[in-house]
């Protein structure tokens, strides 16, 4: 019988080995390098980040009318590039309805006006607006692993509300999922591939998540109709107590509210949870704000990983909350049976709570609160009864934060 000769593996065939994979991987970079899709690949139809796109909608109260579009990627703003154009410095803003601009036209909200008054050298500055009514810090997390990867910000700003925003996460769990280590290594190998193949798995990501949502085409009297509605399953639900408690009102709220010429739920959480104004006025380090923090914290670490995987650095922006900042606010909230303290107008605990998450995430904090404070006799900058800023509120909230981000972005 032959005996089979044995095979060898000496240096010729492990030079061999490692120069074909080496050619491969090169040859694979190359692709990389060139690899390309055209613009609309990336736009897969039927993605809507946040609201259903094309929706063009009218709303009314006692304080205001406007009117709201949605683009073809479901936010409230203009029309974006997708993929980003080369000379765009994007910036992706993160909030609720102080942030979507309730209350007032799109062209108004302090988002637009931020854009507008942010230059960098070269760049055409662009801001887009993720805001979204009743959105809170856990909402911007799950947003911001769909948005940030597709809409490659250069810069992100969560806006946090004050108060709202920190005890809107004190029971709310962070869920996370470890990054898929073939796909990092792929990642890492070949970006520009992973890149185009991870914006496309994430839109459908949300399609599915979401669904494919038709266009809401409403007038200001059919939203006021449906405000209506929703003021009186409120009235059912209310305890006795409770609804002496409403019968407390004065009439013009009253009034205001079975018309749908006031947001229902503001009704129901004075009335329901008063306290709500003043838990943010306790100490950092109290039991009822201590695990609030803690929340808050991961999420912006969170969101801010995902800006860096990207080269997106990170900032936390505390919104002033009306009755925080401003007397007439203030008494409006007292109007509404929100309980109120004259701490309110003076304390610094608001801010704090956002300061501390943001540290310990290690990202810069803005806070526009003495700045408001210094014009807080000005009866122009929030709305009477709704509470949401004026024009004039989101123009000061544009100005402020400007300055500070643009003597950030100098040293950045």
């Amino acid at each position: 019988m032959e005996k089979k000769e044995k095979v060898q593996f000496g240096w010729k065939e492990f030079c061999l080995l490692f120069f074909s994979v080496l050619l491969v991987v090169l040859v694979l970079h190359f692709i990389d390098d060139v690899f390309s899709f055209p613009d609309d690949y990336y736009l897969i139809q039927g993605l809507h980040l946040i609201f259903p796109k094309g929706s063009n909608e009218e709303f009314v109260s006692t304080d205001f009318r406007y009117r709201v579009s949605i683009t073809s990627i479901g936010i409230r703003d203009k029309e974006i590039s997708i993929p980003k154009d080369k000379d765009t410095y994007r910036i992706l803003v993160f909030g609720d309805s102080y942030t979507y601009g309730w209350g007032v036209n799109i062209e108004d909200t302090w988002v637009r006006r931020l854009g507008h008054k942010i230059k960098m050298e070269g760049k055409n500055v662009e801001t887009v607006n993720l805001g979204k009514p009743g959105a809170d810090p856990l909402f911007y997390y799950e947003l911001a692993k769909v948005a940030i990867p597709i809409l490659e910000p250069d810069l992100i700003l969560i806006a946090l509300l004050q108060g709202d925003d920190l005890l809107a996460v004190c029971g709310s769990e962070v869920k996370t999922t470890k990054d898929n280590i073939i796909f990092s290594v792929l990642n890492y190998l070949f970006p520009n591939i992973s890149k185009s193949v991870r914006r496309y798995l994430m839109q459908k990501y949300i399609i599915e998540k979401m669904g494919r949502k038709p266009a809401l085409i409403n007038n200001a009297e059919k939203n006021q109709e449906a405000a209506r509605n929703s003021a009186k399953e409120i009235l059912l639900q209310l305890s006795e107590k409770e609804r002496e408690s409403f019968n407390t009102l004065d009439k013009e709220i009253r009034s205001a509210f079975l018309d749908g010429l006031i947001n229902p739920f503001l009704i129901s959480v004075a009335i329901k949870n008063p306290k709500v104004t003043i838990t943010p006025l306790e100490e950092s380090s109290s039991p009822m704000i201590t695990p609030c923090i803690e929340k808050l914290t991961q999420i912006l670490k969170k969101i801010a990983a995902m800006g860096k995987k990207t080269g997106a650095e990170t900032v936390v922006v505390s919104i002033p909350q009306g009755f925080y900042v401003n007397q007439y606010a203030w008494e409006n909230m007292k109007r509404l049976h929100f309980e109120v303290s004259p701490e309110m107008l003076t304390t610094e605990n608001v801010d704090k709570h956002f300061i501390l998450s943001a540290e310990r995430a290690s990202l810069p904090c803005f806070i526009l609160t003495q700045e408001f404070r210094e014009q807080k006799d000005n009866p122009e900058l929030f709305f009477p009864i709704d509470g949401h800023p004026t024009p004039k509120g989101h123009q000061l909230i544009s100005e402020i934060l400007s300055k500070k981000l643009q003597e950030w972005l100098k040293k950045h």
